[in-house]
């Protein structure tokens, strides 16, 4: 096997895509806990395929759990029902290897939505690693 020859010159820099409708598509998620609350979330990971050199992001999704009060519980589960409903995933199932996976305590890819593309309203937001895109709304 040998090396791919590139020329690095050529090589574009990644970059968030521009502020607005964009169709995104998964290309992974997973249950995972909070390293201080140790809270379980969804972490859904996104790429922009019509948009050559786009930077991927990510959605994060608290779980509802116990100690919330039903208000909070339900705004997280309003979350999920929008994040299913714009990649048509079936909701039932995807809560019950949720709860399979928080149950157990067991950080955990989930494959069920992986390739499912969308449309969402997208922003974008700065943090200590640059220029990001963000969901403001999945449409």
């Amino acid at each position: 096997m040998s090396l791919l020859d590139l020329n690095f010159d050529d090589i574009q820099d990644l970059k968030p895509a521009e502020e607005g409708e964009q169709k995104i598509r998964v290309t992974n998620s997973k249950v995972g806990f909070g390293k201080d609350s140790g809270n379980p979330y969804y972490m859904i990971n996104f790429e922009l395929p019509a948009v050559p050199n786009s930077k991927d992001f990510n959605y994060l999704i608290m779980l509802p759990t116990e100690a919330m009060d039903k208000k909070k519980a339900e705004g997280k589960g309003r979350a999920l029902k929008a994040f299913c409903k714009t990649f048509n995933v079936d909701l039932e199932g995807l809560w019950l290897k949720l709860k399979d996976a928080v149950d157990r305590n067991q950080p955990t890819e989930i494959d069920t939505p992986v390739g499912s593309e969308g449309w969402a309203i997208l922003g974008t937001e700065e943090d200590d690693y640059g220029v990001k895109n963000r969901i403001k709304k999945f449409i």
